[in-house]
């Protein structure tokens, strides 16, 4: 019994290494001209491969709406790339759609064998955000110096963002703190709207959980303090990021946010001259670049145009699950709660104005707190729940 509990905190040490290494060489890839990040894609199928070393050797057979969710989105993938044809980017990228889904699996499977796996994914998933943290911060010196700009506008802050639900399994408050006042920072430097607005409702999903839950009097004047103290830090040292943001706000009208009207006005275009399959079943994976554009900047509009309907029935069918998960939690005072609802937050602002299913790098982020959350509601549903200390 204490050979399998060391392997696969053995294996979840692995592969939040790998992740590590992974989100290193994808900002690596994205955020810098000559940046190669050229290992990045096989860090992913290592992790996809021992997600699947772990579905076959796990005892964990416990089963939930969820999970079985992600087994028929998984099926439904190896149908769409394996019988239906060649169709979008073809059957090399297999790997990478179920990156994300094969991450759920591996967490909540490593998680059923040791209680050390929320622990060693805590503290990975802390490390990503700060590594990202710093990588970010040197590519807005590195777009300055380069291009002049005192306000990077970069999706590189995702990386941080997606990490953000893992802060709340903290229990030290002062450390949960300072983790919220990083965040803040980054995403005031790097200008991201869709960031500002997930940002904004993490504090008042804060304020409403902690109001809701009757929390003692130190919590709510600590909520109270901290937001003065972090409403100064602002005010002092990024006064002009936050204009910079307002700036952007008051500019979606005419900008027609951000291009994103004639981004859609393309995809519905040729969505009009969509085949029967091609309504079904969509275009495949990739195929959103047939719009001349990379993606569709809405997770259901691009995941009707390359899976079709089958898709969006799933995109769907996906948000269900995870808001009857976070239900679950909350009925039993979860400490994967206030995670899980920031998590969920994410996943609808970023789906609207951004994406994020179909990019599946730091989607795996938030898979992973899914998995680990998703055994303890699999399992028991403590009235109290269970915080560990990290």
């Amino acid at each position: 019994m204490k050979q399998n509990i060391r392997i696969y905190e053995f294996l979840t040490i692995a592969v939040m290494g790998l992740f590590i290494y992974y989100t290193y060489q994808s900002i690596i890839a994205l955020g810098y001209v000559g940046g190669t990040g050229s290992f990045a894609g096989y860090v992913a199928l290592a992790a996809v491969l021992i997600s699947l070393l772990t579905m076959f050797i796990s005892k964990n057979k416990a089963k939930t709406n969820f999970t079985r969710f992600w087994w028929a989105w998984i099926f439904w993938l190896l149908i769409d790339f394996f019988i239906l044809g060649l169709r979008g980017e073809g059957l090399a990228n297999i790997w990478f759609v179920t990156f994300a889904p094969m991450t759920f699996f591996f967490f909540y499977n490593a998680s059923s064998h040791s209680d050390n796996i929320r622990r060693i994914a805590t503290l990975g998933f802390l490390a990503i955000f700060i590594i990202a943290f710093i990588m970010n911060l040197s590519f807005l010196s590195y777009a300055q110096v380069n291009y002049n700009e005192e306000i990077g506008i970069t999706n590189l802050v995702y990386w941080c963002l997606c990490a953000v639900p893992f802060i709340f399994l903290l229990k030290k408050k002062w450390l949960l703190f300072a983790f919220l006042v990083l965040t803040t920072i980054i995403i005031l430097l790097t200008g991201k709207r869709s960031a500002t607005v997930c940002l904004v409702l993490t504090f008042v999903s804060i304020l409403w959980y902690s109001w809701s839950k009757g929390s003692k009097v130190q919590n709510i004047l600590f909520i109270f303090v901290g937001g003065i103290v972090l409403y100064f830090i602002i005010q002092h040292y990024f006064s002009y990021a936050v204009e910079g943001i307002i700036g952007r706000m008051n500019d979606i009208e005419a900008s027609q946010g951000s291009s994103r009207i004639p981004l859609y006005q393309d995809v519905f275009k040729v969505i009009e001259t969509n085949s029967l399959l091609d309504w079904l079943v969509g275009r495949g994976y990739g195929s959103i670049i047939i719009t001349k554009h990379t993606n569709a900047h809405n997770d259901a509009l691009q995941m009707l145009f390359e899976y079709g309907i089958v898709g969006l029935v799933f995109y769907l069918l996906m948000l269900w699950n995870a808001i009857k998960s976070s239900r679950a939690l909350y009925r039993h005072n979860s400490p994967y709660f206030m995670g899980y609802l920031v998590s969920l937050i994410i996943f609808v602002v970023l789906g609207m104005v951004s994406n994020l299913v179909v990019f599946n790098s730091y989607f795996a982020f938030i898979c992973a707190y899914w998995g680990i959350a998703e055994y303890e509601i699999s399992q028991y549903k403590y009235p109290k729940g269970r915080v560990w200390n990290i």
